[in-house]
Parts: structure tokens; C-alpha cells; sequence
């Protein structure tokens, strides 16, 4: 996955429609993350996330997403883990809608001084349930690239004290993308922000994400306040 950075680059250059960044409706929402991860054994690991998503201007709560896994350590710098994902859409007024995900994915990493660099490679095979419409399966590609940075001392491997981190991670439709919005670009995801390391079992973060979702009519640009606690046990 060396080189990853630069492909993921021509990605967004490539498939990020730049009109849809200035027509697409505006939303403003409140994420929470908590993601987890356990040790098994110096190469197994059990691996984590609850999500709390709200609706536009933060009302009610939009989505619940949990998401669980087993990893494995090719080597120090290469892991691949497999799992499984529950999703709930909440809508005021209507019934609730579930998503179920199986997923797979690679995650390579290196330090460079004091900053490390991750990429992600993900794919998931997406079961959903559609409002008005039957229930349908996809599958999707995930790529995502994460540059995290000391505040403090550039030089040495971030222990504890402040960072700062620049994330993005583009979705594909891989199969199916005509009983969603008929394209094959779906949405970009562009984070960033400051975080503090408490220890190495422990991060808080927050950040400004912006995700631009591609619809089959209307696009959403959402612009959410994220705020996430990474721990390791």
C-alpha cells in the first residue's frame, strides 16, 4: 500500500464532481465516536467503534452505528482485520431503518520523524433497508488517508501532549449503484483537526469533517463537529 497517498490524491482530484461541492444542499451535524481496541496476543487484537451521529442542526439522534472486528499484525507496519457493522437510521416521524454490514479491510502505516502516516483500504458488502422501497445489497470501496503530527517535538514519536491530524477517505459504489444514486463516486469524507494523547492507550479528538454525499437527484454537503476517544486495552 506504499504510494497509496498519491492514488487516493488523484481520486479526489478525479472523482470529486467540483460542482457538487458548491450546489449541494448545506447540513449541520454533531458525530461522537468511541473506537477500541483489545489485545489478544502480540499479533491478534479485538477491534471497536460505537457511533452517535444527530440530524441536521444537531436535533435529534440520526444514526447509531456499531461496528466490531478481529485483527491481525502482518508485520509492524501492515494489519488486516474482518468484522461486522449494525446501523440504524432514526427518523422522527417514520420507522427506523437497518443496515447490516460485513467488512473487510488493510490498514499500512509508517512514521516519518514524529508524524505517522496510515491508509486504509476498505470494502464492505452492504445490506439496506430502503424507505419505499425494497431491500437491496452493495458493495463499496473505502480508501482513506490519515497524517497525524505532534505539536510539541517533530522529531520523536508522539508519547503523550498535543497533535494535529489532516484525514480524508473517498467511497465507491462497486455493485448495484443504480438502486442507490446511480453513480459510482458516493461520498468524500474530509477531516481534520486537534487531538491530545493522554498516554498511548489513550486519544480525544475533535475535528471538522466535511461530507459531501453524492444523491441521485440532490447532493448534501454536511458540515459536522467529531468528536472521538480512542482507547487500547
Amino acid at each position: 500500500m506504499r504510494g497509496f497517498s498519491k492514488v487516493l490524491a488523484v481520486l479526489l482530484l478525479g472523482a470529486g464532481p467540483g460542482a457538487a461541492w458548491a450546489d449541494a444542499d448545506h447540513t449541520q451535524t454533531l458525530w461522537t465516536s468511541w473506537s477500541n481496541t483489545t489485545a489478544l496476543s502480540r499479533d491478534w487484537s479485538l477491534v471497536s467503534d460505537v457511533q452517535l451521529r444527530s440530524n441536521d442542526d444537531a436535533e435529534d439522534l440520526r444514526n447509531f452505528i456499531v461496528r466490531a472486528g478481529l485483527s491481525y499484525a502482518l508485520n509492524p507496519q501492515l494489519r488486516m482485520a474482518a468484522g461486522f457493522a449494525y446501523i440504524d437510521t432514526y427518523r422522527p416521524g417514520s420507522s427506523t431503518l437497518t443496515e447490516h454490514r460485513s467488512w473487510q479491510q488493510l490498514i499500512a502505516s509508517q512514521r516519518i520523524g514524529g508524524c505517522t502516516f496510515s491508509e486504509r483500504l476498505r470494502l464492505e458488502q452492504r445490506f439496506i433497508e430502503r424507505a419505499g422501497a425494497p431491500d437491496t445489497y452493495s458493495d463499496r470501496l473505502r480508501l482513506q488517508g490519515r497524517v497525524t503530527m505532534p505539536l510539541q517535538d517533530r522529531d520523536k514519536p508522539l508519547e503523550r501532549g498535543a497533535f494535529a491530524f489532516l484525514q480524508d477517505e473517498v467511497f465507491f459504489h462497486l455493485s448495484h449503484r443504480q438502486r442507490l444514486n446511480g453513480k459510482l463516486f458516493d461520498q468524500n469524507r474530509l477531516y481534520a483537526g486537534l487531538g491530545w494523547r493522554f498516554s498511548p492507550k489513550l486519544d480525544v479528538e475533535a475535528g471538522y469533517l466535511n461530507q459531501l454525499v453524492l444523491g441521485r437527484s440532490v447532493d448534501t454537503q454536511n458540515h459536522a463537529l467529531q468528536l472521538q476517544i480512542s482507547t487500547k486495552i
